[in-house]
């Protein structure tokens, strides 16, 4: 029987036919061991033709045997004459870390801006054109993720947007970009206005663009109305996707619309409990909202399906994080980096660990450490400003916020510190102004109880500058995002001491009181105002008393009083925020805590 094969082209050419289809059925059915088997017959029956070589070589990367396939591709330098072997080649060498052989044989296809030799191409489809586009972009990825290892971000983010500028269907170089942070706020709406671009003139129907273009801008961001493109979603099929769901939850986390992201994770869950992107998120939320049980829970289920995944110990990690175990939080946040080295939540997270426990120096390390890594992130400059500014080092506090600022402009958070700085510096105007812009970034309507202490700050800067009316509003607009705030109730009353409305401000000092019993400095505004009041209603010149200035801001014990209402000492929430670390996350803030001296009334009439 072989002999009649072996002597009858016609019966050879239909048998090495046969054995490519079962290569190809076996590694569609993800059998690949009957794959190999049958590859090794074709190769065998053919003679060694690259063709046959190739699917063997493809066979043998499937099963993890990279030397084998690297043998195989370098018979006849198939993989210097043929596109599709160097790729595969390349993507072995990458596999055991032979950097510098995978970069070579990429160098031998492409240029250095990333366009193909044409003399070196060869193919082994009767599709060269379809072949050519789909090893190119491959490359490209390819000499991408090598550059990222190295840590060579400016070249792997050049590598990447080539390969999606080729290819518009080349997800992992636009995931890349964005949750490995290589793009800033500038280059990602110069990217998205490219993808559109090559969009139009990729050839794709109407449809097919309109899907894509939708996807795209989701992704990255690039929208305003949510409810539109909830619609355009729809339109095309894409209303309950997991990606997408899961991308505008991400940006409801970042707006601090927590109830609406969960809201939204807990859809994608429902229909993928296990899609990473989503999990990411989830566990931020999980961190933020303190729900330690759930978070203990999903953490163990993550630990038993997926032991070998940095996002599994990650998890870990945020439980130990959240119950302020920071030591071994540590521990798996390490374990988790170093399976994923570009896991930029797990670096941000590490670092937070240490500034939970006041440990500034190792925190500053981390998160400079990961700035360099994220080209266009500006949360680490943006937290190394923080620590300085724990540390009351405003200008070099100042001039990180101002580094953040300049990567993603009009960044409320960002803008929010600033501000505080200005305000600290007694500079209100300036701070008003900052205030200002990051709240132009928000919907008034619908701001998260997270902003609160912005607009607080803004009451303060107000107050300062004397303009009592408008830090009345933004006050009262405080207690509407936190009606239990005693310090904001505190703020009012002296804000309407200032305007001589000594009733409203000892009804504002009550409803202090009823929400904390023990604020002393509740009661001791509650005793000075009352002696306040009833002087101001005395004559002046009563014989019994002293002349009296009644007006409150001139009283120099007021003054003292004044600077005790500190406006809210800004922390940025050191949650875990999920992988596309941008512009849009937004400070969580703490209470300052509001101590009163023992202010004597011996000044009054001073």
């Amino acid at each position: 029987m072989a002999g009649q094969v072996e002597d009858n082209p016609a019966a050879k050419e239909k048998l090495i036919r046969t054995l490519r289809k079962s290569v190809k059925d076996y590694i569609c059915k993800l059998d690949h061991r009957s794959a190999l088997f049958w590859a090794e017959r074709a190769v065998t029956v053919s003679k060694g033709h690259v063709h046959d070589l190739y699917w063997l070589s493809h066979c043998l990367f499937l099963t993890g045997q990279f030397h084998r396939a690297i043998h195989f591709l370098e018979k006849e330098n198939a993989f210097k004459n043929h596109i599709l072997c160097g790729y595969l080649y390349a993507k072995c060498q990458v596999q055991l870390k032979n950097w510098k052989e995978a970069i070579d044989i990429i160098d031998h296809f492409l240029n250095e801006s990333g366009s193909l030799k044409k003399q070196k191409l060869q193919f082994l489809s009767g599709e060269p054109e379809s072949e050519q586009t789909s090893a190119h972009s491959g490359l490209l990825l390819v000499r991408g993720q090598i550059f990222e290892t190295l840590e060579l971000r400016d070249r792997a983010a050049e590598s990447y947007q080539v390969a999606l500028r080729l290819d518009v269907t080349c997800y992992e170089a636009l995931d890349a970009l964005l949750s490995h942070n290589l793009l800033n706020a500038e280059e990602e709406s110069q990217c998205m206005a490219l993808l559109s671009s090559q969009l139009a003139a990729s050839g794709l129907s109407s449809e097919e663009t309109s899907f894509l273009h939708i996807i795209y801008t989701v992704k990255l961001k690039k929208y305003k109305n949510e409810e539109e493109v909830r619609k355009k979603c729809a339109s095309v099929a894409l209303a309950d996707d997991p990606e997408i769901l899961s991308s505008v939850a991400e940006n409801h986390y970042n707006q601090r619309q927590l109830t609406a992201s969960m809201k939204l994770i807990q859809k994608v869950l429902a229909i993928d409990p296990y899609h990473p992107r989503t999990i990411l998120v989830y566990l931020a939320l999980l961190v933020e909202m303190k729900e330690k049980n759930d978070l203990f829970k999903l953490a163990h289920q993550l630990i038993d399906h997926y032991p070998r995944e940095a996002l599994s110990w990650y998890a870990v990690a945020c439980y130990y994080y959240l119950i302020n175990r920071g030591e071994t939080a540590r521990q798996y946040y390490s374990r988790a980096t170093v399976l994923d080295r570009n896991f930029c939540a797990a670096w941000l997270a590490h670092a937070h660990s240490f500034s939970m426990e006041k440990e500034h120096d190792q925190a500053i390390s981390i998160y400079l450490k990961l700035s360099q890594m994220t080209r266009g992130g500006h949360l680490p400059f943006l937290y190394v400003g923080l620590e300085y500014e724990r540390s009351n080092n405003h200008s070099l506090a100042e001039k990180y916020f101002h580094r953040a600022l300049k990567m993603v402009p009009e960044d409320p958070a960002t803008l929010h510190e600033i501000g505080t700085v200005a305000l600290y510096r007694r500079n209100y105007d300036r701070a008003v102004n900052f205030f200002i812009r990051a709240l132009n970034q928000l919907d008034k309507h619908s701001l998260s109880p997270s902003w609160e202490p912005l607009v607080n700050n803004l009451a303060h800067a107000y107050r300062k500058l004397g303009k009592f009316d408008e830090a009345v509003e933004y006050h009262l607009l405080a207690l509407k995002l936190n009606p239990k705030d005693a310090s904001t109730f505190l703020s009012l009353a002296l804000t309407s001491a200032y305007k001589d409305d000594y009733e409203a401000a000892l009804r504002y000092c009550h409803h202090a009181l009823a929400v904390d019993k023990d604020s002393s400095l509740a009661n001791s505004m509650i005793q000075k105002l009352i002696q306040e009041y009833v002087l101001s209603t005395m004559l002046p010149y009563e014989p019994t008393m002293p002349e009296h200035k009644p007006k409150f801001i001139q009283n120099a014990a007021r003054r003292k009083l004044e600077d005790e209402i500190q406006p809210k000492t800004p922390t940025l929430s050191e949650e875990l925020s999920p992988a596309s670390y941008k512009g849009d996350e937004t400070p969580k803030l703490s209470d300052s805590d509001m101590q009163i001296e023992d202010l004597s009334m011996d000044s009054v009439g001073e």
